[in-house]
Protein backbone atom coordinates (compact mmCIF):
# COMPACT_ATOMS: atom_id res chain seq x y z
CA UNK A 1 0.00 0.00 0.00
CA UNK A 2 1.37 3.23 -1.22
CA UNK A 3 0.72 6.60 1.02
CA UNK A 4 1.17 10.13 -0.83
CA UNK A 5 0.06 13.66 0.21
CA UNK A 6 -0.21 14.86 3.55
CA UNK A 7 -0.54 11.37 5.29
CA UNK A 8 3.01 10.41 3.96
CA UNK A 9 4.19 13.72 5.79
CA UNK A 10 7.03 12.78 9.04
CA UNK A 11 4.59 15.64 10.96
CA UNK A 12 1.33 13.86 10.39
CA UNK A 13 3.29 10.85 12.16
CA UNK A 14 4.95 12.33 14.71
CA UNK A 15 1.47 14.00 15.83
CA UNK A 16 -0.58 10.74 15.87
CA UNK A 17 2.74 9.17 17.76
CA UNK A 18 1.89 12.35 20.37
CA UNK A 19 -1.53 11.54 21.24
CA UNK A 20 -1.30 7.97 21.06
CA UNK A 21 1.77 8.23 23.71
CA UNK A 22 -0.53 11.18 25.39
CA UNK A 23 -3.23 8.56 25.71
CA UNK A 24 -2.08 6.31 29.31
CA UNK A 25 -0.40 9.37 30.73
CA UNK A 26 -4.13 11.05 30.77
CA UNK A 27 -5.75 8.64 32.11
CA UNK A 28 -2.96 6.57 34.66
CA UNK A 29 -2.82 10.20 36.12
CA UNK A 30 -6.57 9.99 36.40
CA UNK A 31 -6.37 6.49 37.26
CA UNK A 32 -4.50 6.89 40.28
CA UNK A 33 -7.06 9.47 41.20
CA UNK A 34 -9.57 6.70 41.40
CA UNK A 35 -7.67 4.07 42.16
CA UNK A 36 -9.87 2.68 45.31
CA UNK A 37 -13.38 3.50 42.55
CA UNK A 38 -11.15 1.19 39.79
CA UNK A 39 -10.27 -1.92 42.29
CA UNK A 40 -13.87 -1.85 43.29
CA UNK A 41 -15.24 -2.01 40.20
CA UNK A 42 -12.45 -4.83 39.49
CA UNK A 43 -11.48 -2.54 36.21
CA UNK A 44 -7.57 -3.35 35.80
CA UNK A 45 -6.01 -0.31 35.20
CA UNK A 46 -2.65 0.18 36.55
CA UNK A 47 -2.69 2.04 39.62
CA UNK A 48 -4.61 -1.38 41.08
CA UNK A 49 -1.61 -3.38 40.05
CA UNK A 50 0.86 -1.85 41.42
CA UNK A 51 1.91 0.86 43.98
CA UNK A 52 0.77 4.94 43.65
CA UNK A 53 4.62 5.39 43.04
CA UNK A 54 5.26 2.72 40.36
CA UNK A 55 2.15 4.03 38.59
CA UNK A 56 3.46 7.43 38.43
CA UNK A 57 6.50 6.37 36.92
CA UNK A 58 4.87 4.72 34.40
CA UNK A 59 2.87 8.19 33.77
CA UNK A 60 6.26 9.87 33.83
CA UNK A 61 7.89 7.73 31.05
CA UNK A 62 4.69 8.43 28.57
CA UNK A 63 4.95 12.12 29.05
CA UNK A 64 8.67 12.35 28.53
CA UNK A 65 7.77 10.13 25.20
CA UNK A 66 4.67 12.52 24.81
CA UNK A 67 7.09 15.38 25.57
CA UNK A 68 9.85 14.57 23.02
CA UNK A 69 7.19 14.07 20.02
CA UNK A 70 5.35 17.43 21.16
CA UNK A 71 9.04 19.44 20.84
CA UNK A 72 10.05 17.48 17.87
CA UNK A 73 7.16 18.96 16.16
CA UNK A 74 9.05 22.38 16.52
CA UNK A 75 11.67 21.47 13.82
CA UNK A 76 8.83 21.15 10.98
CA UNK A 77 8.52 24.07 8.77
CA UNK A 78 6.34 25.98 9.15
CA UNK A 79 5.70 25.97 13.00
CA UNK A 80 9.46 27.46 14.74
CA UNK A 81 8.94 29.32 17.62
CA UNK A 82 5.64 29.87 17.45
CA UNK A 83 4.92 26.64 18.00
CA UNK A 84 7.73 25.98 20.22
CA UNK A 85 7.40 28.57 23.03
CA UNK A 86 4.24 27.59 24.43
CA UNK A 87 4.61 24.21 24.00
CA UNK A 88 8.08 23.94 25.82
CA UNK A 89 6.06 25.86 28.46
CA UNK A 90 3.35 23.29 28.77
CA UNK A 91 6.04 20.64 28.87
CA UNK A 92 7.81 22.31 32.08
CA UNK A 93 4.48 22.41 33.38
CA UNK A 94 3.27 18.83 32.88
CA UNK A 95 6.87 17.45 33.59
CA UNK A 96 6.65 19.41 36.60
CA UNK A 97 3.71 17.80 38.15
CA UNK A 98 4.31 14.31 36.74
CA UNK A 99 7.61 14.96 39.20
CA UNK A 100 5.31 15.88 41.91
CA UNK A 101 3.35 13.26 41.76
CA UNK A 102 6.04 10.91 41.83
CA UNK A 103 7.09 12.24 44.98
CA UNK A 104 3.69 12.93 46.56
CA UNK A 105 1.49 10.27 44.62
CA UNK A 106 -1.77 11.82 46.65
CA UNK A 107 -5.33 12.72 45.07
CA UNK A 108 -4.81 16.66 44.85
CA UNK A 109 -1.35 15.47 42.62
CA UNK A 110 -2.94 13.40 40.48
CA UNK A 111 -5.67 15.62 39.55
CA UNK A 112 -3.58 18.34 39.23
CA UNK A 113 -1.67 16.08 36.59
CA UNK A 114 -4.85 15.07 35.14
CA UNK A 115 -6.46 18.15 34.60
CA UNK A 116 -2.56 19.59 32.72
CA UNK A 117 -2.44 16.19 30.77
CA UNK A 118 -5.82 18.33 28.93
CA UNK A 119 -3.94 21.41 28.88
CA UNK A 120 -0.89 20.58 27.40
CA UNK A 121 -2.66 18.38 24.33
CA UNK A 122 -4.75 21.79 23.86
CA UNK A 123 -1.72 23.59 23.78
CA UNK A 124 0.23 21.74 21.62
CA UNK A 125 -2.84 21.56 18.96
CA UNK A 126 -3.40 25.25 19.31
CA UNK A 127 0.10 26.41 18.65
CA UNK A 128 0.70 23.96 16.14
CA UNK A 129 -3.23 25.59 14.01
CA UNK A 130 -2.28 28.71 15.05
CA UNK A 131 2.20 28.33 13.68
CA UNK A 132 0.61 27.08 10.63
CA UNK A 133 -2.19 29.87 10.01
CA UNK A 134 0.45 32.43 10.93
CA UNK A 135 2.80 30.99 9.20
CA UNK A 136 0.91 31.14 5.76
CA UNK A 137 -0.30 34.44 6.53
CA UNK A 138 3.17 35.94 7.39
CA UNK A 139 6.06 33.36 6.18
CA UNK A 140 8.51 35.66 7.83
CA UNK A 141 7.31 34.50 11.28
Amino acid sequence: MRVSGAAADPAVIVLALLVFLWTPSHFWSLAILYKDDYQKADVPMLPVHTTLRQAAWWVLLHTGATSLAALLLALTPGLGWLYFLPVAGATVDLCWRNFKLIAEPTPQNARGLFIASNIYLTVVLAALLLSSVLHNVWPIL
